[in-house]
């Protein structure tokens, strides 16, 4: 049962965090004694593999001791080969046959299954560990004394006519206004109330977009390396993502006149490249919407990383630049407010406006724009009293200082056996190590010496460089910076 167990773990068909069966339901789902369940979850216990956490349950441990860690695992999950899924996730130790049904389940899908069921996707991206607080601001870096004002304010002054806000397509209308406001003086777009959508998730408004625009086997022109989301939601939508390679002034153009025909839409991220953290310069965001133009290819922006910059002035966003009604804007409060709020928004050019409000009529079920009223009204607070922004002004000082020393030690220590990205992203920075160690190597030294790195293989479609890894800064202090990347260097010799 132990080597059953420990087997289903490191598979991933047990994902980290997963909560188990009492050793009670264990004991009598397989018919064992209680006395021998208890001893299998002791034993995977002082492995490593779980952990009890006191009036919640048993877990699989989602941070692995050094002889357990997953995070340099290149597993896949293939459906369609028997792998673990990442919705399958009954306790199953067995190994039991496929279930009668499941041929004939596989001869009726439809063809966005077996679109998915083909994909290789990493389970393991910088949310399944706790420290990085799911690639988010640093806890206690979050605004949260304002958010609980504000929560307490939208409770005792909410009036019942205020409730009922369903017959906003796109979301409540007074945090659209301040949303708008806040675009304005931030990003330098101005746009109507009408095409500002408000969603409670950071994801939907992408997949709802997909939907709308991509055919099956539509050309998207995709940033190489770049988001793994964003690729894996144009991948199940049967798209045919070409990569476009990244320099130091951001996206190039190189590549496109090559094509037989220009893409159907252009994807980018114009303030933080992701994972390398380049923005996109002023000349090449007027060369981009240029040519675009000319050939008639929309552009989806994808800003959701524009918060924090540590180097150069911030540059308007291409909506605003954009002379036509081709570039779609997307953003949210992901990176900044999460898990206080999840809200994310899409600024529609006018022509996509009836299609998808069209949507909203067709599917308010399942529709984002509701989420709790005391939300979206304390959120909207928080823009119109200037909370929101003087909490990044205050964040970004601290960040920026974080990343600098970050650089600097790295530097120090390294030299010329790391090759640091020019740039970063809002909280990591990319680093490829040419010192000669593997990558098992340095993720073994660095957790030894408390330093969380991510191997970036994920980012990139066409393989990425050896030993290339994101290395969080903004979890840590400037002291606690110099000291976990001098004990990880002096592992590594």
């Amino acid at each position: 049962l132990i080597d059953q167990m420990r087997e289903l773990i490191v598979s991933l068909r047990l994902m980290p965090g997963q909560l188990l069966p009492s050793t009670r339901d264990f004991a009598t789902a397989y018919g064992v004694s209680r006395a021998t369940a208890v001893r299998v979850y002791k034993d995977l216990m002082v492995q490593g593999y779980i952990e009890t956490i006191e009036g919640r349950g048993t877990f699989v441990r989602r941070r692995f001791s050094a002889n357990t860690s997953l995070m340099g695992s290149s597993a896949s999950y293939d459906i369609a080969g028997g792998e673990a899924s990442p919705v399958g996730r009954g306790i199953d130790v067995t190994a039991a046959e496929p279930a009668g049904g499941e041929a004939l389940f596989q001869r009726r899908l439809s063809g966005f299954a077996g679109q998915l069921m083909q994909l290789k996707v990493e389970p393991l991206t910088a949310h399944d560990f706790p420290e990085l607080n799911h690639g988010c601001s640093p806890s206690e870096f979050l605004p949260l004394q304002p958010w609980k004002q504000a929560m307490l304010n939208s409770v005792r002054h909410v009036r019942p006519d205020e409730i009922d806000f369903g017959a906003e397509p796109f979301g409540y209308r007074p945090l659209r206004e301040a949303l708008r406001d806040y675009l304005s003086r931030s990003r330098m777009i101005d746009c109507r109330l009408d095409n500002l959508l408000v969603c409670s998730s950071s994801t939907f408004l992408l997949h709802l977009l997909g939907d709308v625009l991509i055919d099956p086997a539509d050309v998207i022109a995709f940033p190489e390396p770049g988001p793994i989301y964003a690729r894996h939601t144009f991948y199940s939508l049967g798209a045919n993502v070409i990569p476009l390679p990244v320099d130091g002034e951001g996206l190039t153009l190189d590549v496109l006149g090559q094509l037989d025909q220009p893409p159907k839409i252009v994807y980018l991220n114009s303030s933080h490249q992701e994972p390398l953290g380049t923005c996109l310069s002023l000349a090449r965001r007027e060369a981009i919407l240029d040519w675009a133009e000319q050939n008639g290819v929309i552009i989806i922006e994808d800003d959701y990383d524009a918060e924090y910059r540590y180097a150069g002035a911030p540059l308007p966003s291409l909506r605003a630049l954009s002379k036509g009604e081709n570039v779609v804007y997307l953003s949210s409060f992901w990176r900044s407010l999460y898990p206080l709020v999840n809200v994310s928004y899409m600024v529609l050019p006018a022509a996509l406006v009836a299609v998808f409000t069209q949507a909203w009529h067709l599917t308010q079920h399942a529709f984002h724009t509701h989420f709790p009223f005391i939300d979206q009204k304390a959120l909207t607070e928080l823009l119109n009293k200037g909370e929101y922004e003087r909490h990044l002004h205050k964040n970004q000082t601290l960040f920026a200082n974080r990343w600098r020393s970050c650089v600097h030690q790295m530097t120090v220590h390294f030299g010329k056996t790391a090759k640091l990205a020019s740039e970063s992203g809002p909280y990591h920075l990319l680093v490829q190590f040419l010192g000669g160690s593997t990558e098992e190597q340095l993720l073994k030294a660095a957790q030894q010496a408390g330093l969380a790195i991510l191997p970036a293989h994920s980012y990139y479609a066409a393989g990425s460089p050896p030993c290339t890894f994101l290395l969080p800064f903004a979890y840590l202090n400037e002291d606690e910076l110099a000291e976990r990347i001098k004990r990880f260097r002096s592992l590594l010799v």
